[in-house]
């Protein structure tokens, strides 16, 4: 999934060793993503930060409860 803005209102999920990648500049995980294989996390834009925790203006920032709806 690639968007500049990302939001994602219902599960994904993936099978048979199904790999899922999210690039964005924002995001907003407001549901479950499950992936039977592996899971990735980009920025759309190079040099942008990644802050994991919060929201920090500027980054691509996920929450503790939106990395929480990450699974497997």
């Amino acid at each position: 999934m690639t968007a500049p803005d990302l939001t994602i209102n219902q599960a994904v999920t993936t099978s048979s060793s199904g790999n899922i990648a999210i690039v964005a500049d924002t995001a907003a995980i407001n549901a479950a993503v499950n992936s039977s294989g592996s899971t990735s996390v980009a920025q759309l834009t190079a040099g942008r930060a990644i802050d994991l925790g919060s929201k920090t203006p500027g980054t691509l920032g996920l929450t503790n409860g939106e990395i929480n709806n990450f699974g497997s």
